[in-house]
């Protein structure tokens, strides 16, 4: 009976931390991206933001480009969504990121994986792919931890509807 109460306990006490974390704001900073330009905090605020965790390495992560391509092709010319990407920072480096890009088109802009900090750190992300799409107040509205089927693409679409009109 104890131990039943003790993991009962456990599983309350976490689920409780988790929900915290899930809901708290960004903390925004400057991010550089692999073209060199910086965007600053403060382009990043009151902005809708798509960010992808994904890997040259990643198969998964490679087949969903081009549905991932088609939402900045649908919203892309909006400023008031931005849509980030950041490579696995042990695996891949600008120069490979760059390499991968040249070959194939993916059209997020690329945050250098050392950036990646502010995104999934803070928010405990190590799965690949993972999409995370944060309000305008930075908070997280929704995390998609696999590859995005046409039901999660759906939904993206359906978020964003939703946080302009808010």
């Amino acid at each position: 009976m104890k131990k039943a109460l003790f993991t009962f306990s456990l599983v309350f006490v976490s689920t409780i931390l988790l929900a915290q974390k899930v809901t708290k704001n960004l903390e925004y900073e400057d991010i550089n991206l692999i073209d060199g330009t910086v965007i600053s905090s403060t382009e990043l605020e009151d902005k809708i933001l798509i960010v992808n965790l994904w890997g040259t390495w990643c198969r998964p992560c490679i087949e969903e480009i081009p549905d991932l391509n088609e939402l900045v092709e649908q919203y892309g010319s909006s400023e008031d969504i931005l849509f980030l990407a950041i490579a696995n920072e042990q695996l891949d480096n600008p120069e490979e990121i760059n390499k991968f890009l040249e070959k194939r088109a993916f059209n997020f802009l690329h945050i250098v994986p050392a950036n990646k900090s502010m995104f999934f750190i803070q928010k405990g992300s190590l799965s690949f792919p993972t999409t995370v799409i944060y309000n305008q107040e930075g908070e997280m509205v929704k995390k998609f931890t696999d590859s995005l089927t046409k039901s999660n693409i759906d939904r993206i679409h359906q978020l964003v509807d939703e946080l302009r009109t808010e």
